[in-house]
């Protein structure tokens, strides 16, 4: 049985208005339940993409980003190898893939949450990438962060 906590709810989608919000909490404490939650209780479009240990490259980071998305933007999955060819062939892949997947978000506002962030979050490359994609979409697209730590991101600059 999950125990629904109001506070916790509420903090959350006082939070999620902002155009990016960060959640930090220990292993064990609720934050994949208390996001669940809250995506069961928001109306519009919202994804979640649940951040695995085999996500540790950058690759099969946005790959299993582009597959989260996949339901509601079938074109990333579709374009990604066009994308990620690109990308190989660039001195800065991240910046190279964020830009990809800007325009994919560019104009649809939504919520995206990664949660467990925390399994690749001490790879430069995977932080570019999502501060690359924030920083290109945060206007009309809200992201939430749920991880164990604080991360690689730069969060100060978005406030």
């Amino acid at each position: 049985m999950e125990l629904q906590r109001a506070r916790i709810q509420a903090a959350i989608v006082r939070a999620s208005r902002l155009p990016v919000t960060l959640l930090v909490a220990s292993a064990g404490s609720g934050k994949t339940v208390a996001l669940r939650h809250f995506l069961e209780s928001i109306d519009g479009e919202a994804l979640r993409f649940d951040v695995r240990a085999s996500h540790t490259t950058l690759t099969r980071f946005v790959r299993g980003l582009a597959a989260t998305l996949e339901p509601r933007l079938p074109r990333v999955p579709q374009s990604l190898s066009i994308a990620h060819e690109r990308a190989t062939q660039s001195a800065r892949p991240a910046e190279v893939l964020a830009a990809w997947l800007g325009e994919h978000l560019r104009d649809v506002p939504r919520t995206i949450v990664i949660d467990n962030y925390h399994h690749c979050e001490h790879d430069p490359a995977i932080a570019a990438f999502v501060a690359g994609v924030i920083e290109r979409t945060r206007l009309n697209t809200r992201w939430i962060v749920a991880t164990r730590s604080a991360t690689e991101l730069p969060f100060a600059t978005w406030l």
